[in-house]
């Protein structure tokens, strides 16, 4: 029995996935385990449950440098999804000092470090 089985089974009723990005260049440096593909494949699976209600969340301008064809990437993957709904947020960092950005500083992000 799959987890999605499982969740239908136990009574939910809907949730949300953190897919964050359409674009396989951004998944990597985000360091998200999830390929374009197994988005897909997961998506197909849960999409086998139509009265479960799920929605997919996406995060655009990652690091303030994200081009605008990256930004297509994550709309394009959204509609190819087929879920419920999609929420897309911006990718904000305010100027003082963080703990996110101190992390994303000390980790290997290529030139996209802020």
């Amino acid at each position: 029995m799959g987890c999605q089985q499982r969740a239908h089974l136990a009574g939910c009723v809907g949730f949300k996935i953190g897919i964050e990005s359409g674009n396989p260049e951004i998944l990597r440096k985000i360091r998200k385990p999830a390929t374009i593909e197994t988005i897909l494949k997961s998506c197909k699976l849960i999409n086998g449950y139509p009265e479960m209600f799920v929605a997919g969340n996406y995060i655009i301008g990652f690091f303030g440098e994200e081009p605008f064809w990256q930004m297509l990437d994550t709309f394009r993957l959204s509609c190819r999804t087929n879920l419920d709904w999609s929420s897309i947020s911006v990718f904000q960092f305010t100027s003082t000092e963080t703990a996110i950005k101190e992390s994303l500083n000390k980790k290997d992000l290529g030139d996209t470090a802020v």
